[in-house]
């Protein structure tokens, strides 16, 4: 396991502040150097999957809401706004 995943995991077999946890998940997810398998698979092993998930799933609907705003700020279409995006910024929350 590298640093990164063990920074977005930070440790969890302690009772981490929900805070503290969300922080971390957030702050792997930001890194261009990211890798969501093994940040998945890391997360299966150490019996915290749901909650990586469930804050990355929070990570992406905040994302959508904020695209949605803009496209209907700008009046284009939430889709054409999709396509706007580039690849990385798509993975990231598609």
């Amino acid at each position: 396991m590298t640093g990164r995943e063990q920074y977005a995991i930070v440790l969890s077999r302690t009772k981490l502040d929900n805070e503290i946890f969300n922080k971390a998940v957030n702050a792997y997810a930001a890194d261009e150097k990211k890798n969501l398998a093994n940040l998945s698979k890391y997360a299966k092993e150490m019996k915290l999957y749901t909650r990586v998930i469930n804050v990355m799933d929070d990570i992406a609907a905040s994302v959508l809401a904020g695209l949605k705003n803009k496209a209907k700020e700008s009046e284009r279409s939430y889709q054409l706004c999709l396509q706007l995006l580039s690849p990385r910024q798509q993975a990231m929350i598609l």
